[in-house]
């Protein structure tokens, strides 16, 4: 974790320790709000650091997160995402600043190299075939996560570019 101005001159870099001794992290990824940091270690599996705010950003601890081995994780302003080294990609439902590891993964359909999403979660993938698509996920009132995040996921069909 960086602090300080830009200036690398005037700046610090904090060291975050890892889950445990034998965990080696291989990815991190950061939400686009203050409160949500992901990581990937060199087995797959994934975490979320706790307690992550303004005023503390470096968070307190991380947090095994069961039932993927995800080899690339990226996050929407309401949903984490994950691709796996199988080719399928999942999200966690009910993420929130009160559940960070959320409740379960929910998979998508398809099999996919590479995942990334944007703020509003409009999910991009690259097939095996280095095929590049995109999916708009829409939100709806009254699903698991609207709770949560004011939003749900639906699996709406894909776009082929």
């Amino acid at each position: 974790l960086r602090h300080g101005p830009l200036a690398a001159e005037k700046s610090e870099w904090q060291r975050i320790e890892s889950y445990s001794w034998t965990c080696r992290f291989v990815k991190i990824v950061v939400g686009p709000g203050d409160w949500l940091v992901w990581a990937v270690d060199s087995t797959g599996a994934t975490y979320v650091r706790k307690n992550v705010t303004v005023e503390c950003p470096a968070g307190s601890d991380w947090e095994h997160v069961p039932g993927v081995q995800g080899s690339e994780i990226c996050i929407s302003n309401s949903v984490v995402w994950a691709c796996c080294s199988t080719g399928d990609v999942l999200w966690r439902n009910n993420v929130s600043p009160r559940n960070l590891v959320g409740d379960y993964w929910k998979r998508i359909p398809g099999k996919y190299a590479h995942v990334s999403v944007t703020p509003d979660n409009e999910l991009w993938v690259i097939d095996h075939g280095g095929h590049l698509f995109v999916r708009e996920t829409r939100i709806f009132e009254g699903s698991p996560i609207a709770s949560a995040a004011g939003k749900d996921v639906s699996l709406e069909e894909w776009d082929v570019l």
